[in-house]
């Protein structure tokens, strides 16, 4: 492997490290909004550079738009996270229903895919016994 092949992996590899570590921040949100599924934040400078390793997304998303991160919670300790790009007025105090709203958009532009992974999650975790919500 040359030079530049080992400093992209590394580069992914820590820029991955730091994406996963985000969810203790997710985590503690949920811990104090227990009445809530889903909430929007600004996307972590890690989460950008996943994507922008993983999907070619660019650093900057452009004039007037940010990154945002729609955190959903499917059951306790079990979350999904997408990253999306959003006029930078949009903000992040969103209600649940305006940032359940923004997950069903998101999805739809997405094919249901996203609807269709949780439902299945779902299933599986009600067929084991846990709590979904």
């Amino acid at each position: 492997m040359g030079r530049a092949a080992k400093e992209k992996a590394a580069r992914y590899a820590r820029a991955e490290q730091a994406y996963y570590a985000v969810s203790e921040i997710d985590r503690g949100w949920f811990a104090a909004h227990p009445d809530r599924n889903t909430y929007i934040r600004h996307a972590t400078p890690s989460e950008i550079e996943f994507q922008h390793l993983e999907l070619g997304w660019p650093l900057d998303p452009g004039p007037g738009c940010t990154y945002y991160t729609l955190v959903r919670q499917a059951a306790p300790g079990v979350r999904f996270r997408y990253t999306m790009r959003n006029a930078t007025e949009a903000g992040t105090d969103v209600d649940e229903a305006g940032a359940y709203y923004a997950w069903v958009l998101f999805d739809h532009q997405r094919g249901s895919q996203l609807r269709d992974l949780e439902d299945s999650l779902r299933e599986k975790l009600s067929a084991a016994g846990e709590t979904v919500h």
